[in-house]
C-alpha cells in the first residue's frame, strides 16, 4: 500500500512506525520509504526488513539522505499475510515564544507576513484575559487556548484595518476563559513594517490579596460598517438627516472610507482623515472626480475645483483629462477612459495594460472600480466573506488567490495593496 507525508521546513526528524496486532505482529511487512518519489521494492532511501510486521524508519538530517522540507513516500510491501498499523510522526521546527506577564508591555517592530509568538499563564480563578494591540501599521493578534495559532486554527481574531485590535476572553466567550497557557501569534498584514504594543492583562490579578486596582481597558467603539467612523455619527436613513451610512464603510462610493472623509459633526473618527472632504458627497468640490480619484490617483485637490486643470490641451506635459497621462503620451486627452473599459488610461498604464484595448484591463483587487485598492475595498471584501453581499462591488475582482472561493485567504492577500493604483501581482 502506497502512501505520503509532506515535512515543513525546520523539521527535526520523521519517525515511521508499523505495528502488528499481537505483540510481535502477525505477519511480515516491511517499510519502504523514498523522498523524491513513491519507492518500490528494489529503489527506495530507506527500508526496515524485521521478520514480522514491527517496524521503525527514522528519517533526520543526519541520515542519508537527510530529511527535508517536501514531500516523503512511503510503501509497505508485504512478504506474509499481515494484520499491521502505519503511524508517521513529524517534530515540528521549535518555536521561539515570548513569554507575557499580565499587564507588561512588550514592543515589537516586524516586517510584512512575519508572525510573532507570545504566551501567557492563565490562573485558577481567572475571569477575564484581555489582549490588547496597539501600534501603526496593520498587525492581527490570533488568540487560542492551549497551542500556537494560525491562519487556520484560532480561537479569537478581530481582524480589523489598522493596529488598534483587542481580544477579550470571559467565562461567557467560546471558548471560555480558563486556566491553561493561552498562545498568542500576532501576524503583520501590512504593506509597511508594523510597529506594535502588546499587553495581555488577567483579571483578577494572579497573586493578589487585595481588590485590584482596575485597569483601564479600551472599549472598542462601535463602528458597525467597519469605516472608522462611529455608528453614533452615523444613522441608516441618510437621505433623511444629512448623515453617513452606519451600514456602507463608503457612504457616497468615492473610493474613501467615511473616517478617512472629515464629517461636518461633532464626531471624531477613529483613524486620521485624509482630507477634509464630504463623506456624503461623491465628488466635494463638483468638478466631475470623485474624492478618492483626485487624492490618491490624481494627487490634485478634492476641495478645489480648479484642480486638476482640465482644459490646457495645448501643453504636452499637461493632463487635460485628468486620467493620470500627459497628453504627450495620452493615446486621447479628451478621454480619460480611451477604451471604455471602466479604468482610467493612466491607472491602466501604470498597471501594464493598454489604454486603448477595453479587452486589456486591471482586474484584481479593485472591488469598487475606482482605479486603486482601498481600505474600502478590504471592508467590502470582508463583508462578503462574512455573507453580507454589499452592493456596488465588482465581484469577479473578489477572488485575489485564484482559488475559486471567497475567503480570509483572499482579504490577508488584498491588505498587502493597499493605496497601491496597479493590477495585483
Amino acid at each position: 500500500m502506497d502512501f505520503f507525508i509532506d515535512v515543513p521546513t525546520g523539521s527535526s526528524d520523521l519517525n515511521i512506525g508499523l505495528a502488528g496486532i499481537g505483540l510481535a505482529g502477525i505477519g511480515d511487512a516491511d517499510i519502504h520509504v523514498r523522498r523524491d518519489g513513491q519507492p518500490s521494492f528494489f529503489n527506495y532511501d530507506f527500508r526496515s526488513n524485521n521478520n514480522n510486521s514491527s517496524e521503525q524508519v527514522i528519517v533526520s538530517p543526519a541520515t542519508s539522505p537527510p530529511l527535508t522540507a517536501m514531500r516523503w513516500y512511503i510503501s509497505i510491501y508485504a512478504f506474509q499475510d499481515a494484520s499491521w498499523t502505519l503511524t508517521a510522526t513529524i517534530t515540528p521546527p521549535p518555536v521561539n515564544y515570548t513569554p507575557l506577564v499580565s499587564g507588561s508591555l512588550v514592543t515589537r517592530t516586524e516586517a510584512n507576513g512575519k508572525w510573532a509568538d507570545f504566551y501567557t499563564e492563565v490562573p485558577v480563578g481567572t475571569t477575564q484575559l484581555d489582549v490588547i494591540l496597539s501600534g501603526t501599521g496593520d498587525g492581527d493578534p490570533y488568540v487560542r487556548r492551549g497551542a500556537k495559532p494560525d491562519n487556520v486554527s484560532w480561537d479569537f481574531r478581530p481582524s480589523i484595518v489598522g493596529s488598534a485590535e483587542v481580544v477579550i476572553v470571559s467565562g461567557s466567550s467560546t471558548p471560555p476563559v480558563a486556566a491553561d497557557r493561552w498562545y498568542i501569534s500576532v501576524k503583520s498584514d501590512s504593506v509597511a513594517v508594523v510597529n506594535y504594543t502588546l499587553t495581555a492583562s488577567i483579571n483578577p490579578t494572579p497573586g493578589a490579596t487585595a481588590t485590584p486596582t482596575a485597569t483601564p481597558t479600551p472599549t472598542p467603539v462601535p463602528d458597525a460598517d467597519l469605516d472608522g467612523l462611529p455608528d453614533a455619527c452615523e444613522v441608516a436613513s441618510p437621505a433623511a438627516t444629512g448623515a453617513s451610512n452606519v451600514l456602507l464603510a463608503d457612504s457616497d462610493g468615492d473610493g474613501l472610507l467615511d473616517g478617512e472623509e472629515q464629517v461636518a459633526v461633532d464626531c471624531t473618527s477613529t483613524i486620521p482623515p485624509k482630507k477634509t472632504t464630504d463623506p456624503r458627497k461623491y465628488d466635494t468640490d463638483g468638478d466631475g472626480y470623485s474624492d478618492g480619484l483626485e487624492f490618491c490617483v490624481l494627487s490634485s485637490d478634492p476641495l478645489l475645483a480648479s484642480s486638476p486643470n482640465k482644459s490646457d490641451s495645448a501643453n504636452a506635459d499637461a493632463d487635460a483629462d485628468a486620467d493620470g497621462l500627459p497628453n504627450g503620451i495620452d493615446p486621447d486627452s479628451a478621454n480619460r477612459d480611451t477604451d471604455g473599459d471602466g479604468y482610467l488610461d493612466g491607472y491602466e498604464r501604470t498597471a501594464g495594460t493598454d489604454p486603448t484595448s477595453a479587452s486589456s484591463h486591471p482586474a484584481l483587487g479593485d472591488l469598487n472600480g475606482s482605479g486603486c485598492v482601498w481600505n474600502s475595498d478590504i471592508i467590502r471584501l470582508k463583508q462578503q466573506v462574512a455573507g453580507a453581499n454589499p452592493t456596488s462591488i465588482i465581484l469577479q475582482n473578489m477572488d485575489v488567490t485564484l482559488d475559486g472561493r471567497f475567503t480570509n485567504s483572499d482579504v490577508i492577500r488584498l491588505k498587502q495593496f493597499v493605496g497601491n493604483c496597479r493590477k495585483l501581482p
